[in-house]
């Protein structure tokens, strides 16, 4: 690719609401442990869910809920729920939580997968799958990370209800529900929890800096009340773009455990998780996206990758073609798995993304992915902008973009 002049960077910290728990262990095993006690059997399995998201203190917050599960009598195991995630197989599922940092050692328990069976359906016929290893168990814990959902609408985000109607159905569940809408995943929900032995569930939030903020044990008539309730606390906590418009964006990653979609449509608009162009009343407004990296703990699923406009050969060659075309076609995403421009380097990337704009007008802002937006770089013509706004700090001046000797993005 021509060289073509580049903006000058400037270093940004945006304030972000936080309010980081100081013993998030400690918060799961006060919540969960008075409930549980009575309620388990001496020596009962009790299936524990665990996601493929990247949650903060993942391992931590699943180990004290295993060791809450056994101070009240318990066997606790750990069960996949995914939906389609991990590839859709038992060794694609155990591989994306190893890289999460969940492991049978890690938290103390083992992890049971097994082939989604049928346990009911729906007043309008829609099947109900749960992991024979959770519809087998005495009792289930719903532990889950409560935040607005890439495509799903208020009421419903991500939250104790999805990861019981729809991740703990396996491939098979998620294959069901994609593309039925909020109320189908709401009532699925309430189907699989009079069907199968749910004890509790543990939903957490996280502050705008990704960092446990609350943990709390909810009963299972109580999911629909707690999810609805915490997915507006974690509107309060989600971080945003500083800059409502803006010509160019370059993120030097994408992954599953950062969105469900690789990047978050919250932050960068969800007209283009809808495949749809920005309309004037849009909140977010980005003329191009380019994609520098793929997360190690998204494992090659570069899912989303659809709603960039460039990326590198970084990214594609790691793509796992395979598992991120399962995920986007039972997420409904079509296009989500598609390389659109692919060029050698980051720098590459940032040209492309920024060509057409005089350099000193050019509106660019680099992030290291849309989960992480407290240090940014911007581009000088956001200057004015940026010392005007009391929530954003500049931390110096503007000068050239920090590229390696190979053309890739350093951290600032």
């Amino acid at each position: 690719m021509a060289e073509a002049p580049l903006p000058l960077v400037f270093p940004l910290r945006q304030r972000l609401a936080t309010s980081p728990l100081a013993d998030p262990a400690g918060a799961v095993r006060a919540g969960l442990g008075p409930w549980l006690a009575g309620r388990v059997a001496p020596g009962a399995r009790v299936a524990i869910t665990a996601g493929s998201r990247g949650v903060a203190n993942y391992p931590v917050l699943l180990r004290a809920a295993c060791e809450a599960n056994a101070t009240a009598g318990g066997r606790p195991l750990l069960v996949p729920a995914m939906g389609s995630h991990g590839g859709g197989t038992p060794e694609g599922r155990r591989a994306l939580l190893a890289r999460l940092g969940v492991t049978p050692e890690s938290v103390g328990a083992p992890i049971e997968d097994g082939e989604p069976v049928p346990i009911g359906e729906t007043p309008d016929r829609i099947p109900v799958f749960a992991a024979r290893p959770a519809a087998e168990a005495a009792g289930i814990v719903v532990l889950n990370r409560v935040k607005p959902h890439s495509l799903l609408e208020d009421p419903l985000g991500s939250g104790l209800r999805k990861m019981l109607g729809l991740g703990l159905g396996g491939p098979a569940g998620a294959e069901a529900l994609h593309g039925r809408g909020i109320e189908s995943v709401v009532v699925t929900a309430r189907v699989a929890r009079e069907k199968l032995r749910v004890l509790a569930g543990v939903a957490i939030v996280e502050d705008g800096a990704g960092e446990t903020a609350i943990v709390e044990a909810v009963p299972p008539e109580r999911f629909d009340e707690a999810d609805e309730r915490l997915l507006a606390e974690a509107r309060r906590f989600l971080p945003g773009l500083p800059f409502d418009r803006l010509d160019a964006l370059a993120l030097r990653r994408i992954g599953k455990d950062v969105s469900g979609v690789g990047m978050d449509p919250n932050v960068i608009g969800r007209y283009r998780r809808l495949g749809i162009p920005p309309r004037m009343e849009d909140v977010v407004r980005i003329g191009r996206i380019a994609v520098c990296g793929l997360t190690e703990a998204t494992g090659g699923n570069a899912l989303g990758v659809g709603m960039a406009d460039v990326a590198t050969a970084r990214v594609r060659d790691r793509m796992d073609a395979a598992a991120t075309a399962v995920n986007a076609r039972t997420a409904g995403f079509a296009g989500g798995d598609r390389l659109r421009e692919v060029v050698a380097t980051d720098r590459d990337a940032v040209v492309f993304a920024c060509r057409g704009k005089p350099s000193d007008r050019v509106r660019l802002l680099i992030a290291r992915d849309t989960a992480h937006l407290e240090r940014l770089l911007a581009s000088s013509a956001l200057l004015p902008e940026a010392r005007a706004l009391a929530r954003l700090e500049v931390l110096g001046p503007p000068g050239p973009i920090p590229f390696d000797a190979g053309g890739s993005l350093e951290e600032p």
